[in-house]
């Protein structure tokens, strides 16, 4: 997939299947908003992931620099970014790492006010831990780059989403609407996937 050698095809894939199947469960409305006890609404727009080199590097790079947190500045800038970081002794390799990595951006929102039946992302999302939730379900954002690796006795994951100012207030996370009803041009439905290719 990419040329670098920091991070294995297979967490590539494992990156990559796990964020589209939980923006297919998203899409297709198939979340329960805990915190509020709404059922979410489909997406209209929500795009199929594809992953991207350059992306990856950035990962990658910001990994060697064995943060303790996000990139300040990163998601106020062109792309957005999650970050996890963990003791390898709880994990027993890096995919088991991932996998929490993904699992805790992702159900925030079972704990969390999301941006709800109108999808509208506030000021009061955006240095909540909903966050997370809402840079992985961002419906344009198109390409993902992620890494994993080692600082000190820690895993540090990180995953930079393409999309120009992620989590932008006043701006719905995606389109309400039927599964793929609004695709962007040039783009078609995924069979039984409710996402735009």
């Amino acid at each position: 997939m990419c040329s670098t050698t920091e991070v294995s095809d297979a967490i590539r894939i494992q990156y990559l299947d796990t964020h589209n199947v939980r923006r297919n469960v998203l899409a297709t409305g198939k979340i329960t908003d805990a915190f509020g006890k709404i059922t979410l609404p489909t997406a209209s727009n929500m795009l199929k992931l594809r992953w991207d080199c350059a992306l990856e590097k950035e990962a990658i790079d910001y990994i060697s620099t064995c943060p303790m947190s996000t990139y300040a500045k990163k998601n106020d800038q062109e792309s957005g970014e999650n970050f996890f970081r963990s003791a390898m002794s709880s994990y027993p390799t890096p995919r088991d790492a991932v996998k929490k990595a993904i699992t805790e951006w992702w159900k925030v929102y079972r704990s969390y006010s999301t941006p709800g039946a109108n999808a509208m992302f506030l000021s009061a999302h955006l240095n909540s831990p909903v966050a997370s939730y809402t840079m992985m379900g961002w419906a344009t954002n198109q390409y993902l780059g992620c890494a994993i690796g080692i600082c000190g006795t820690d895993y540090v994951a990180v995953c930079r989403y393409n999309r120009m100012r992620p989590n932008t207030i006043n701006y719905p996370q995606y389109t309400v609407g039927a599964p793929c009803s609004a695709c962007p041009a040039g783009t078609t439905c995924v069979s039984g996937m409710g996402l735009c290719n």
